[in-house]
């Protein structure tokens, strides 16, 4: 600030919350003529503009998914304010003729249809806007991300709408609180099983069920819409997100989320519509994660992480 004390600490705070906006490769804050004697200094602060904006394109061909086109797309400096935008793209289709399991083959033809476009599709569309102000100050930014997939598997397929606005606080460099709300739409079918619980009941039967598959069909049969809401405090105190050496990371996550589904199975009695009407989920979980890092001999580390919770 004008007339203020010139400072390290605040010195290194100008420099980082420049450098967050994440238009600038680098940030330099300097005194004028620093080694001159003078009551009143001027502050210089320079920097050095890189590229807002990129595009990467892929093509490809798999066993798994038949062939795929892909887009990225970034820019970091929308009108000068560094709202940043990002935007992905991802198309895949698999011919029948080159299904090389013929159960697979079978049940995307009898299922899906043959060529089936529209429902053999794979698709998946995301975006995101972030805005550095929102006038509440620097230390609060805000994010909108859209998703939209349709992710086709060999037993089953799932589409899904999801947006998502959060708010994120940062009143120190390796402490950082978030809020979010989201809203998604999903659509599951399993080609043949009756439910998702006797899909998954199945895959523990025959040995094939993982935790992963379960988290990702961890959503009401058919048709549904889920609400929920996030807050996240991290305390990050490594020296490196990526490859950490020393230093300890703390995550405490709170969520909440109801979901509702939208398909009413037909019955003849009102005995038997309340025996099959879809019943509504709510979901709490609250989880605690504590990861520390300690080195012993150059770059050989101890590493160790807990997580704790409750659902």
């Amino acid at each position: 600030e004008v007339g203020e004390p010139f400072r390290e600490s605040l010195r290194r705070k100008t420099r980082e919350r420049i450098a967050t906006l994440g238009t600038f490769s680098s940030v330099d804050v300097e005194l004028e003529e620093p080694y001159l004697p003078q009551k009143r200094k001027m502050v210089v602060i320079t920097v050095v503009e890189r590229t807002p904006g990129y595009a990467v394109p892929a093509i490809g061909f798999s066993t798994g998914e038949g062939g795929r086109v892909s887009l990225e797309f970034g820019y970091g400096n929308i009108g000068g304010d560094a709202i940043s935008f990002t935007f992905g793209a991802r198309l895949s289709y698999l011919p029948t003729d080159l299904i090389l399991d013929p159960s697979v083959k079978k049940t995307f033809v009898e299922k899906l249809g043959d060529p089936g476009f529209s429902a053999r599709t794979g698709v998946r569309v995301t975006g995101s806007l972030g805005f550095p102000e929102i006038g509440l100050g620097p230390l609060i930014r805000t994010q909108l991300d859209l998703l939209g997939v349709h992710d086709l598997q060999r037993d089953f397929y799932i589409t899904k709408f999801a947006v998502t606005p959060s708010v994120n606080y940062r009143p120190l460099t390796d402490l950082n609180f978030t809020a979010a709300e989201s809203l998604e739409y999903n659509n599951v079918r399993i080609f043949e099983a009756g439910s998702i619980d006797d899909y998954l009941l199945g895959r523990i039967t025959n040995g094939t069920f993982t935790q992963d598959l379960a988290r990702y069909l961890l959503v009401p049969d058919g048709l549904s819409v889920a609400v929920a809401q996030r807050f996240v405090v991290t305390w990050d105190r490594r020296d490196n997100a990526f490859d950490p050496v020393r230093g300890t990371a703390f995550i405490s996550s709170l969520e909440h989320v109801d979901a509702f589904p939208q398909q009413v199975v037909a019955a003849r009695t009102e005995k038997e519509r309340a025996l099959t009407a879809p019943g509504e989920s709510h979901f709490l979980q609250f989880s605690e994660t504590f990861s520390g890092y300690f080195p012993i001999f150059k770059r050989l580390r101890f590493a160790a992480k807990g997580r704790i919770g409750t659902n």
